[in-house]
């Protein structure tokens, strides 16, 4: 879920909540507590639904911000977003590139169960983001209008976060015109400060059952007969480098659609379609490089947030894998925000730093990767980390026999 993917990076709370008819629903409410309602900075409240407006004056009760922020997706409010996130301290502008943002960070798998767990409980939920502005996020997952579309509002009070959604979905009034007064994914999310965590252990964990993690790709052949493939393969195991492959054989041409999540359904005449619901890549920073990947370094030169890698002195970036020799006298500070060597024994980038970008930045987008009808799916790849047992490459001889075979090679 893209949502918790932005909150687990900034190793905070997020809570997503399954009810009856919908993926997620509003938190369990406290009684009134006649608390004054926060005063709202941009946007128009009263123009929103009844559904919208409960939800959020429900929420702002609960936790209690000093004010709300109705964000529009433009261009003015990005670059108010990015000069707090400055003033604060929390991102750096990287002077060796174009708009490059780095974000230094502590993340901590222990840490983020735990405040998961704290913000699963209503009782603790209570002035969790006082003292700071609530943002309003409306966000369509797919391209806005389209069947295959989702449509979510996430609250939260980390600008990072407000940064992130922008790359990562469409924001903005378009979503909230076409949301009208229908049903929406309902997100709540906070940095989790000032309340202490008063358990030690947690086991929880989150299900999210109506996304594929697929990458879809276009390949044509010399003839000029296209077609795509979506592609299932375990975290870090490199949907990435798979969905902007570069061929080797000559005239083949390769398009990305998505490297990470797939919406996939039948549409009315028997075909599988399936759309990209991301609005740009979160992908793994270590082990990239111009051998590995070429078009995904071409795609961060401009716009992108860095999280949690080393930055060079000269104001850029650098990762283990990155495979380019630093200039003579350039050093490195590592994503702990210390002086880093190779004689230090440890990485200077955290091994799950990411990379934020926008997808239309990829030089080999495809040019249907928006379609609100999706792409017609011609196969459907599964590849894992299993060396031995099975056979490299196999193809399944249906449909029905490729969910068997499937299944056998996940047990």
């Amino acid at each position: 879920c893209l949502i918790c993917v932005c909150a687990v990076a900034v190793g905070s709370s997020v809570c997503v909540y399954r009810g009856e008819g919908s993926l997620s629903i509003m938190p369990p409410q406290l009684p009134s507590q006649n608390q004054p309602s926060a005063r709202v900075l941009q946007g128009d409240l009263a123009s929103l639904s009844a559904s919208l407006r409960d939800f959020i004056e429900s929420s702002v009760k609960l936790c209690q911000p000093d004010a709300l922020h109705i964000c529009d997706g433009s261009e003015e409010e990005n670059r108010s977003i990015l000069r707090l996130l400055e003033e604060q301290g929390v991102i750096k502008r990287l002077s060796k590139y174009n708009n490059w943002y780095e974000r230094l960070i502590h993340t901590s798998n222990k840490c983020i169960e735990k405040c998961i767990l704290m913000m699963v409980k209503p009782c603790v939920c209570v002035c969790v983001c006082a003292g700071r502005v609530m943002y309003m996020i409306p966000f369509s997952m797919g391209p806005v209008g389209s069947a295959l579309s989702k449509i979510g509002v996430e609250l939260t009070d980390s600008p990072y976060v407000v940064a992130s959604m922008r790359i990562m979905t469409r924001v903005g009034e378009a979503v909230l015109s076409a949301l009208g007064s229908g049903e929406f994914v309902r997100c709540l999310h906070s940095v989790g400060c000032p309340l202490p965590l008063k358990s030690t252990s947690s086991s929880f964990t989150c299900s999210i059952t109506f996304t594929f993690s697929h990458l879809i790709l276009g390949i044509t052949n010399p003839a000029g007969q296209k077609k795509y493939f979506a592609a299932a393969f375990p975290s870090a195991c490199g949907k990435t480098n798979l969905a902007m492959m570069k061929p080797s054989l000559p005239g083949w041409k390769v398009e990305c659609v998505g490297d990470d999540i797939a919406w996939m359904k039948f549409d009315k005449d028997g075909n599988l379609r399936a759309i990209n619901p991301e609005n740009g890549f979160f992908g793994v920073a270590p082990g990239t490089s111009t051998k590995t990947n070429p078009n995904a370094m071409a795609t961060i030169y401009q716009n992108t947030i860095f999280t949690n890698v080393a930055e060079t002195s000269d104001g850029g970036v650098y990762w283990e894998g990155m495979d380019e020799d630093l200039p003579a006298g350039v050093t490195l500070t590592s994503w702990k925000n210390q002086p880093w060597t190779p004689e230090d024994g440890e990485p200077c980038a955290h091994p799950n730093s990411r990379f934020c970008t926008p997808a239309a930045q990829c030089p080999i987008i495809d040019p249907q990767w928006e379609s609100p009808d999706g792409v017609p799916i011609e196969a459907v790849i599964f590849g894992g980390r299993r060396p031995q047992g099975v056979p490299l490459v196999y193809e399944a001889l249906s449909w029905a026999h490729g969910v068997t075979v499937t299944n056998d090679s996940l047990t």
